[in-house]
């Protein structure tokens, strides 16, 4: 993915700060703050884990829904995320409206 995090010798940096944050899942979710923690890196970071994990288990030929609601950036996560997946071979389903 180009997500720009490169060293300085224009390789992709795993160890910068960005790729070293570690991300909160509770009971109703993942928890964080927009623009804190739940950003656009963080949301490509959780939809490439997902997309892992659909490889692991072999299931690729069963779409992904994804969904969204009106808060702040809600679609857009909803389509960066959809993005990454289809960047998997993942076919993606998403809602048109909250």
């Amino acid at each position: 993915m180009g997500l720009g995090f490169t060293n300085h010798e224009g390789f992709f940096d795993l160890t910068c700060e960005p790729w070293r944050t570690k991300l909160k899942f509770g009971t109703g979710g993942w928890r964080a703050i927009i623009a804190d923690t739940f950003t656009r890196l963080n949301v490509e970071r959780v939809a490439q884990a997902l997309a892992d994990r659909i490889h692991d288990e072999n299931q690729e030929h069963r779409p992904v829904v994804i969904g969204y609601d009106q808060r702040f950036l809600s679609p857009e996560f909803a389509w960066w995320a959809a993005e990454v997946l289809a960047g998997n071979d993942i076919v993606v389903r998403i809602i048109d409206r909250p």
